[in-house]
């Protein structure tokens, strides 16, 4: 699939630029790169998805992207108390993937009934329950995973090309 070529190649180039920002080999901001990088890869992942018929992929490349907005805008603005966005975040991006393979598909409600649902409930944590102490304890361990995920990044990039090559594309 030529999706998962571009795919691979994308994340890897993210994975690699995120190690090469901690290790100072790269001058300049080169999670900025990163990022757009990844909305890129998103937004080419929802557009050739979208009426496909592929809901995983669909759902995962709106996350992709909406997941490059979240980092763009805490990169970019000053916002006061980042980790207790962590949770809130995780919930609106599910709850927007759903509402996309509802766009998708309208004909099956329960994606547009489940998406409303995570989208307001996130909503709520950010506006009603921001100070909370479970919200506070799930950030600090969302901590440790942040550590992790550019060499997500480059283990599914390879995963992607390692497919490509073993059914022939």
């Amino acid at each position: 699939m030529k999706i998962n070529r571009i795919a691979g190649y994308i994340l890897i180039a993210m994975g690699l630029l995120t190690y090469f920002d901690w290790f100072n080999i790269f001058s300049g901001n080169v999670f900025s790169a990163a990022i757009i990088l990844f909305g890129l890869l998103g937004l080419v992942g929802t557009a050739l998805t979208l009426g496909a018929g592929n809901r995983a992929l669909l759902f995962i490349s709106t996350a992709v992207f909406l997941i490059a907005v979240l980092f763009f805008t805490t990169e970019n603005f000053v916002i006061q108390n980042q980790d207790l966005l962590t949770i809130p975040a995780i919930l609106f991006i599910s709850g927007a993937g759903f509402v996309m393979l509802f766009i998708d598909n309208t004909k099956a409600k329960s994606f547009l009934y489940s998406g409303l649902l995570l989208v307001v409930f996130s909503l709520l944590m950010i506006f009603v329950l921001g100070s909370g102490s479970l919200i506070s304890y799930v950030n600090r361990l969302s901590i440790y995973i942040l550590d992790f995920w550019p060499g997500m990044f480059v283990i599914v990039g390879f995963l992607l090309l390692a497919s490509r090559y073993k059914s022939g594309e």
